[in-house]
């Protein structure tokens, strides 16, 4: 993947995660989990609703993965770009 397609991607990614509708959905899950495991009556019941719930923290670990790729992907590319601006003032 090239510097510019990491940099792109992780801007997608945050937007994704910013997305409203994407922010309720995780928030309304991972309430809907927990109450669930909260309520539940059974050991096999709780790790039902536990295993869903780091299922969701997953996922959208995978998305902040692709951020801070991203991020680093511009970083490096702005310090290539300043040494580069530095170099020719020189």
């Amino acid at each position: 993947m090239t510097e510019d397609e990491a940099i792109a991607r992780g801007i997608h990614a945050q937007q994704i995660l910013d997305d409203p509708l994407v922010v309720e959905a995780f928030a309304g899950l991972e309430a809907e989990y927990i109450a669930q495991w909260r309520r539940a009556e059974s050991p096999d019941a709780r790790e039902t609703m536990w295993l869903l719930l780091q299922n969701l923290m997953t996922f959208r670990g995978s998305f902040l993965a692709y951020v801070r790729h991203g991020q680093v992907a511009l970083a490096q590319r702005d310090a290539r770009e300043k040494a580069r601006t530095q170099d020719a003032a020189r």
